[in-house]
């Protein structure tokens, strides 16, 4: 399947969060002014800035790499297993985020698996992993009639997206860590951040369960634990 939208990884977005945010602690240390490190003295603005440019080029390679899926008019083509799922095979298509969570190794990540779940007539569901929620709409463009589940993912990926540039905005321009900015302002982004981490990944997947079959559960992705699913 040559023609079609083809949709990447989106992994590397959660290392480059944890980079940029490291970052904006080096810029929020150093006041954007000369600071001394082991001895060297250098700008952190400019050091910043430097950084800053780096992340965003390795944003826009890494946007290129690691095929996950070409959605077109013959159905989903998913590069890791060379299989094409065609739109007659799909009963629904919904979003869900997948906690890495392991009761076998008692693991757990921050990190929430953003999943496109594939759920056929015949067959095991398919979740491909780590890929946007922008793939719903190429789903609906090529396929109408396909029951696709848009409107919650879709809210709380923005909800997502506005939390983490708020931090990073907020991290630039305000003091967070001083007397001058209020400690609502920092439990509030705290508390924001656990519902963003713990209640969305657990409500979703529980109503993704109760609408379409306990299929999903969270787990450890790379151990292939669950029988009951795909994994791409």
């Amino acid at each position: 399947m040559k023609k079609g939208i083809r949709f990447h990884s989106i992994y590397y977005r959660w290392i480059l969060f944890i980079l940029i945010f490291a970052t904006m602690v080096i810029y929020f240390i150093g006041e954007g002014k000369d600071m001394y490190f082991e001895g060297h003295l250098f700008n952190s603005k400019k050091l910043c800035t430097i950084l800053n440019i780096v992340w965003f080029v390795m944003f826009v390679v890494f946007s290129f790499v690691v095929t996950k899926c070409v959605i077109s008019k013959d159905g989903i083509y998913l590069k890791k297993i060379d299989l094409t799922v065609p739109w007659e095979d799909i009963s629904n298509i919904t979003y869900t985020w997948i906690n890495e969570f392991s009761l076998y190794q008692h693991e757990c990540s921050f990190y929430n698996v953003k999943t496109m779940v594939i759920y056929r007539h015949n067959y095991k569901p398919i979740c491909i992993t780590n890929i946007s929620v922008l793939s719903l709409f190429a789903v609906k463009c090529f396929s109408p009639r396909t029951k696709v589940d848009i409107v919650f993912p879709v809210l709380t990926t923005l909800f997502n997206v506005a939390l983490n540039i708020s931090v990073l905005y907020i991290g630039y321009t305000t003091k967070i860590l001083t007397i001058k900015v209020k400690p609502e302002l920092f439990l509030t982004l705290l508390v924001l951040y656990c519902i963003k981490s713990i209640i969305f990944p657990i409500v979703m997947l529980k109503v993704t369960n109760m609408k379409y079959g306990n299929y999903l559960r969270h787990e450890n992705l790379n151990k292939g634990r669950n029988p009951n699913v795909i994994h791409v």
